[in-house]
């Protein structure tokens, strides 16, 4: 069971650094659910973490005020870490 869960969090994990970020734009622009708008967001958050930072805290930004938006808050938690690992980036832990 745990080996099977740790290759599904790997497959979606290269099917996520396959993803251009033109396709994750793509499918942002033409999701009509609030959770696929939160899932591409949070895609591009992951694509550009750690390159583009900026870039990053955009993406990641705009999917923390759509949960908080539509009150889909079980749908923050990839936000959430996505905002902490920019903050450890940035070294900005007191906020």
């Amino acid at each position: 069971m745990k080996r099977l869960a740790f290759l599904l969090i790997l497959l979606q994990s290269l099917l996520t650094l396959a993803q251009s970020p033109d396709s994750l734009l793509q499918k942002l622009r033409g999701a009509k659910e609030d959770t696929a708008k939160i899932s591409a967001l949070n895609k591009l958050t992951d694509h550009y973490l750690g390159d583009k930072n900026d870039s990053a805290l955009y993406f990641n930004e705009r999917s923390l005020a759509l949960t908080k938006q539509k009150h889909l808050e079980k749908y923050s938690f990839d936000g959430l870490y996505f905002k902490a690992q920019l903050k450890k980036l940035d070294k900005r832990y007191e906020q």
